[in-house]
C-alpha cells in the first residue's frame, strides 16, 4: 500500500505605493510589489502511516513595477530564489501523543533591473525617491511541536485501505477469474481438439463469452472497493465517538540576517535594522468539537518576537471556528457524502488583527 501525498502552496504579499515617479514618463504612478512564495511538496508515511516524512522545493519570487492598473506594463525589476523545507511527524498507533518537526533554511536572491532603472553609484534601485531593495533574503525558520488528545475519540488510529477492509471480498474474486481462466483454456483446447472448418470462429465465440465474465468480475472487484470505502468513511466520520479535547504546543524560530531591513522599513523608507538575532517564538492550542458532528472551536495564544531593536514583543489571541454545512458532491466529481464547511478565524493583539475566512471539508 502506498503511503505518499504531494501537494501544492503558494503564498503572495501584495504591496501599493502610490504617487512614486516613473522616471521613463516623469509622471506620478503607482508602485506595486508582489512577493510569491511557491512550495511543491511531497510525503511519504512509514511504517503504517506511523512515522511520517516530508519534503520540497520552495520558489520565491518577486516583482516590482509602475502602473496605475493591477497589471504591468514591465517590471522595474525581478528576483527569483529556490530554497528547500522539510518536516517529519511521529503519530505511534493508539498513542494520545505525537510529535513534529519543521524546517525552512535561507532563501538568498539578487535582483535583475529591467527597463531604464539601473542602479546608482552606489548599488542602490532607486524609482523617483524610492529606493527598492537590492537583494531579498527569508532567513531560516523551523519549529517543534507536540500534542496530546483527551475523550474518547480514538487517538492516532491506523490507516486501512479499502483493499484491506475488503481482502476476503477481493481474494474470492480472484480466485472466480482464475478458475474462469482454466475454464476457457479446457474449452478452447476441446474446441481445437474437435478441429473443423470453423474452429477458429469457435474459439472466438468461447474468448467474447469468458470476455464478458472477466468484465463482470473487474466490476464487481471496483464495486467492491466502492463498498469498502463508503463503509471507512462513515466509520471514520460518523461511527467513532466524537468529543475530544487536543492541546497542541509548538516553538518556532527564525534565523538572523545580516545588515538587513523588513519589509516595514521598505514601505516607510526608513532605516530600521531587522533580523540581527535569533527569534523564538512559544505557541499553545487547544481545540475540541463542542457540537458534534457540528461545530469546533479552537483557541490558543502566542508570542510574536520582535525583528526590531526598537520595538518590543506582542502577546496574541486566537480563536477559530468550524461550521458543518451540507452534502454536496461538486458534480460528481467529490464522494457522494462530502460534507463542506465554513471556517472563520481571528488573530488579535497590540496594535493588530487578522479576521479570515475559508470553505473547506468537514472531518
Amino acid at each position: 500500500m502506498w503511503n505518499l501525498g504531494i501537494g501544492l502552496t503558494i503564498d503572495s504579499q501584495f504591496v501599493r505605493l502610490k504617487g512614486v515617479v516613473n522616471p521613463a514618463t516623469m509622471e506620478q504612478e503607482t508602485l506595486r510589489l508582489r512577493f510569491t512564495t511557491f512550495h511543491i511538496q511531497a510525503g511519504y508515511g512509514f511504517f503504517d502511516g506511523q512515522l511520517i516524512l516530508g519534503g520540497g522545493l520552495r520558489i520565491f519570487r518577486q516583482r516590482a513595477f509602475q502602473s496605475n492598473r493591477i497589471v504591468s506594463d514591465g517590471d522595474v525589476y525581478t528576483t527569483l530564489g529556490l530554497g528547500a523545507e522539510v518536516g517529519l511527524m511521529f503519530r505511534p498507533h493508539q498513542k494520545r501523543w505525537s510529535l513534529g518537526a519543521s524546517l525552512f533554511p535561507t532563501i538568498s536572491t539578487g535582483v535583475g533591473t529591467k527597463g531604464n532603472i539601473t542602479p546608482d553609484p552606489d548599488g542602490n534601485i532607486v524609482v523617483g525617491d524610492f529606493f527598492l531593495p537590492r537583494s531579498t533574503k527569508i532567513p531560516t525558520t523551523g519549529s517543534v511541536g507536540f500534542s496530546y488528545q483527551f475523550g474518547p475519540r480514538p487517538p492516532n488510529p491506523p490507516w486501512v485501505s479499502a483493499g484491506a477492509l475488503a481482502a476476503d471480498d477481493l481474494e474470492r474474486l480472484k480466485r472466480r477469474k482464475q478458475a474462469a481462466k482454466e475454464r476457457e483454456q479446457e474449452e478452447i483446447a476441446a474446441v481445437r481438439a474437435r478441429g473443423g472448418p470453423d474452429v477458429e470462429i469457435c474459439v472466438q465465440a468461447v474468448e467474447q463469452r469468458y470476455a464478458k465474465k472477466y468484465a463482470r468480475i473487474k466490476q464487481s472487484r471496483k464495486e467492491t472497493k466502492k463498498v469498502a470505502w463508503d463503509m471507512l468513511r462513515k466509520q471514520y466520520r460518523w461511527g467513532w465517538p466524537r468529543r475530544y479535547y487536543l492541546l497542541t504546543a509548538d516553538l518556532w524560530f527564525n534565523g538572523r540576517v545580516d545588515n538587513a531591513v523588513g519589509v516595514e522599513s521598505l514601505l516607510f523608507q526608513t532605516v530600521q535594522r531587522s533580523g540581527e538575532k535569533i527569534t523564538v517564538s512559544p505557541r499553545l492550542g487547544f481545540e475540541t468539537e463542542v457540537v458534534p458532528t457540528r461545530m469546533k472551536i479552537r483557541a490558543g495564544t502566542y508570542l510574536e518576537p520582535t525583528r526590531f531593536a526598537q520595538s518590543s514583543l506582542r502577546v496574541h489571541g486566537t480563536l477559530g471556528v468550524d461550521i458543518s454545512l451540507f452534502k454536496w458532491n461538486v458534480f460528481g466529481l467529490w464522494p457522494d457524502d462530502y460534507r463542506w464547511q465554513f471556517t472563520t478565524a481571528l488573530d488579535v493583539s497590540r496594535k493588530y488583527v487578522s479576521l479570515s475566512f475559508g470553505i473547506g471539508g468537514w472531518y
